[in-house]
């Protein structure tokens, strides 16, 4: 029993440190506002021939426009920008 505990105990620590880290689209939006959209409007991503196909290609294609565009961007700064542009443009799962 007392190790079912223990077991249950981590569980919930696992659980509840992810959900601390999730993603927030809104903060997302302010930094893609802030620094994507001076080089490009949001219609890149919804034009006919647009490159991004897969979540990883996003994060590929990200981490290229912020070293071109000399942003920094920590890791949750950049996992909130790809959650923002997934829920608004791609809809990746």
């Amino acid at each position: 029993m007392k190790g079912m505990l223990s077991i249950l105990f981590v569980l919930s620590l696992v659980l509840s440190t992810s959900s601390a880290h999730a993603a927030d689209s809104a903060a997302g939006k302010k930094l893609y506002d802030t620094n994507c959209s001076k080089c490009h409007d949001s219609s890149i991503h919804t034009r006919p021939d647009h490159k991004i196909k897969s979540f990883d290609a996003l994060d590929k294609q990200l981490m290229g426009c912020s070293k071109g565009a000399h942003v920094e961007l920590s890791d949750a700064d950049r996992a909130n920008v790809e959650q923002y542009l997934n829920e608004r443009f791609y809809k990746f799962k």
